[in-house]
């Protein structure tokens, strides 16, 4: 959340999977913010994206 609130997001992953009450305050802000939403993985495969060994439900590509 930070990210976007700062601005610093470009793209979203959010896991498929994920506890929709959790992701819609995320999504809502990222669509204000016309940032990418890419909803196709799920929370393992997001985890393991970033090197995590659990699950992710939201992975931001931060801006340059």
């Amino acid at each position: 959340m930070r990210a976007l609130r700062e601005h610093r997001a470009e793209k979203l992953y959010i896991a498929c999977d994920a506890d929709p009450a959790v992701l819609a305050p995320i999504e809502a802000l990222a669509r204000e913010e016309n940032i990418a939403i890419d909803d196709r993985a799920t929370m393992a495969q997001l985890g393991h994206s970033a090197g995590i060994a659990v699950g992710a439900a939201v992975i931001a590509v931060l801006r340059n």
